[in-house]
């Protein structure tokens, strides 16, 4: 599936083995419900409510879709009474993710497990249902299905006798990206979450994994939840706000940290599960799981490296935005580059760099760049059709020309497109802001537009116009013919 592909070879990029994608995840139109926006966890954010009242819960559901940023201890979620006694799903920086539902009490129930899948790819949205139902039998209480399928095999697992009384719903602390344990909050999620449903079913029957998702062409995709919620449940789906609930029971939640999630705040963005957009990868390039930031869309940390997580389409037109420093730089490298060394340190890239590109170690002056050393917004302007590249500092076209005006281009090298091609950037001793079109405020650095530019299609959210015919990079522009390869991610030695 999407998000479960397999990981072979060392961290160097002349010895990775390139993936393919699954095309149907990653082509226009598939999709016939589509999710409009996901919320964006920064690693210091999280939602939080406590119902008023306590209430029946002995079935109940939990369903939502998740894009990992870095393979680090990030909770989804945790509800949690006194201690030990709590709810939690965390995803671990092995890969692997841990459920518990754990009761210290006067009963002893617990069910916990950590499954034997892992959930190490970067690029990918995963879909996560759990069905909780004390009247089942011992082994089949808690269900965790992934994309569709139930899981079954386990690298530890430990289901008590006893049911445990779950904190879901109940009148106690409730976290969506952290954990809340004694009065504390950590493990804070890094990351991206996207239509989270909590569903109270003990009326009847709990609704399962095809409630909320479908198999299409052997991919899972989302699906519109059509039942009821049931008392203290909720639906977060972040069309407009990241605390309102959507399920008509009014069981709002309560931005925490940084987040910034209200009507129109910049966490809200349109990276989704129908519409997955590139981000930085921290398994290639120096920059690693420390120094990319804010949803993988900030590299810091003095002249890090990193590629983005989805490459450049062989054919057609695109457009991307970088906020940098004057020292900063952004540019291409195929896939026998180093991500070690700068953008254009070698002949498999090149990079722009304070008024200069750089290729295999050598700068060609831009006679148009700006004097000041202050922070600036590059346009990329990439045409794979003619090997060109277009450059705009704050919306000024440099001496390669405006592509709706004719312009001819800077020449991109032919050995940086033999291959499979990626955005790549470093930062300088300040940080770089990435835009592939799910953030044109850059995290926040820069003011929000009402009215953002969007691209030839309509997608995207950008700080300037992409020009005619020039598109974000997300899995909605891409067409059936365009099978789009992404990094593997070797450097956690993943191979299953």
């Amino acid at each position: 599936d999407f998000g479960h592909r397999h990981r072979n070879g060392c961290a160097a990029m002349s010895s990775i083995l390139l993936a393919v994608t699954n095309v149907y995840n990653l082509i226009r139109g598939f999709f016939t419900f589509k999710l409009q926006r996901s919320l964006r966890f920064d690693g210091g954010s999280w939602l939080t409510r406590t119902p008023s009242s306590s209430v029946a819960n002995t079935k109940v559901t939990v369903s939502l879709w998740f894009k990992r940023t870095r393979l680090a201890h990030d909770v989804l979620f945790t509800a949690n009474s006194t201690g030990a006694n709590l709810t939690y799903a965390v995803l671990r920086n092995d890969g692997s993710m841990e459920v518990s539902y754990r009761d210290r009490g006067s009963g002893n129930g617990l069910i916990e497990f950590v499954p034997t899948r892992r959930f190490n790819d970067l690029s990918a949205w995963y879909h996560m249902v759990l069905v909780f139902d004390a009247n089942q039998a011992q082994n089949d209480r808690l269900k965790l299905y992934i994309n569709g399928v139930r899981v079954t095999e386990f690298d530890y697992a430990n289901i008590s006798s006893t049911a445990p009384t779950i904190w879901l719903l109940r009148n106690v602390p409730h976290y969506i990206g952290a954990l809340y344990y004694n009065g504390s909050v950590s493990g804070q999620f890094n990351g991206y979450m996207a239509d989270i449903h909590v569903v109270n079913g003990t009326s009847g029957t709990p609704p399962d994994h095809t409630a909320f998702g479908e198999f299409k062409e052997n991919v899972w995709v989302p699906k519109q939840y059509t039942g009821s919620y049931g008392s203290n449940g909720f639906h977060l789906d972040f069309s407009q706000s990241a605390t309102d609930d959507s399920s008509g029971n009014n069981n709002d939640f309560t931005a925490g940290g940084s987040l910034s999630g209200g009507s129109n705040g910049h966490d809200l963005v349109p990276d989704t599960p129908t519409n997955n957009f590139a981000t930085l990868n921290p398994a290639v390039g120096t920059a690693g799981t420390n120094n990319i930031t804010n949803g993988a869309l900030v590299v810091s940390g003095n002249q890090k490296t990193a590629p983005s997580t989805i490459g450049v389409p062989t054919s057609g037109k695109y457009y991307s935005e970088i906020h940098l420093a004057n020292n900063g730089m952004i540019g291409l490298c195929n896939s026998n580059g180093k991500t070690d060394a700068y953008p254009g340190a070698t002949t498999n890239s090149f990079g722009l760099h304070n008024g200069s590109i750089y290729h295999n170690g050598s700068p060609t002056t831009i006679t148009t760049w700006p004097a000041d050393s202050t922070y600036r917004t590059i346009g990329m302007a990439i045409d794979r059709d003619n090997g060109k590249m277009f450059f705009h500092v704050n919306g000024t076209w440099t001496q390669y020309g405006d592509p709706d005006g004719g312009g001819a281009g800077y020449s991109i090298p032919s050995t940086v497109l033999n291959g499979t091609t990626f955005i790549f950037c470093r930062d300088s001793d300040r940080s770089a802001f990435l835009n592939f079109g799910q953030d044109h405020t850059f995290g926040g650095e820069a003011s929000n537009m009402s009215s953002p530019h969007t691209d030839a299609n309509g997608r995207g959210e950008f700080r300037y116009a992409p020009p005619t015919g020039y598109l974000a990079v997300c899995a909605e522009n891409l067409s059936s013919s365009q099978n789009v390869p992404t990094w593997p991610l070797t450097a956690y030695g993943y191979t299953g």
